[in-house]
């Protein structure tokens, strides 16, 4: 009786012995080239292992063979996001909000979460790169990531940090104590504090200055 790869993978993932699963799966697909589950469990076993690359390269072959698999579409995009490929990553995300968001509004939500989240990365990743030589476009980058993930305090606090730039310490401020709000013990809102900080004690002296206050 021949050898059931697919289920023998099965088994050695439930084992969590993923090297020899990967080996069951990629014996199941070379048998069964046409068939997307194979290719799809393949990258599974890649995307556990951390090679992203590989793991990209064998659900695109399961999306290319069955282009309304959800399941190779969201991995997919995962693991792209892993590699920093976060426009491929939207596209990939988008495709599934599109497939699902009918029969399963709950994944798709899910699925929107993911490509707000990247859609965020991207538009900081763009503020950062401007925020020296044009401020205010940076900022404007910044004030879009908050707008696709509102809960993350690093772009509130890039967002000050432009503010400061353009010499808005008043509105750097405002900034400065949502991202502490948001995240009181992370890493973005100690930044913040040093900031929010600085920017009381400046704001202050400035006040301090104007006539009639000396």
């Amino acid at each position: 009786m021949p050898t059931d790869h697919l289920a023998e993978g099965e088994q050695h993932l439930k084992d969590r012995n993923v090297q020899s699963a990967l080996r069951s799966f990629q014996r199941y697909a070379a048998e069964n080239p046409q068939d997307p589950t194979g290719h799809m469990k393949v990258g599974h076993c890649f995307k556990i292992s951390r090679q992203n690359e590989d793991a990209v390269a064998n659900y695109g072959k399961a999306i290319a063979l069955d282009p309304k698999n959800v399941e190779a579409l969201l991995n997919c995009g995962d693991a792209n996001v892993l590699l920093g490929r976060l426009d491929d990553a939207v596209g990939l995300f988008e495709k599934v909000v599109a497939l699902t968001k009918v029969e399963s509004p709950q994944f798709a939500a899910a699925a929107k979460a993911k490509e707000h989240d990247c859609r965020a990365k991207l538009e900081s990743r763009q503020g950062t790169a401007c925020l020296k030589g044009n401020p205010a476009s940076a900022l404007k980058h910044f004030e879009t990531a908050i707008a696709f993930s509102p809960g993350a305090a690093r772009y509130y606090t890039n967002a000050g940090i432009a503010c400061l730039e353009l010499g808005r310490a008043l509105d750097g401020l405002g900034y400065f104590k949502k991202a502490v709000e948001l995240e009181p013990d992370g890493e973005d809102a100690q930044d913040a504090k040093g900031r929010l900080a600085a920017c009381a004690d400046g704001i202050s002296k400035a006040r301090s200055a104007l006539p009639g206050n000396e």
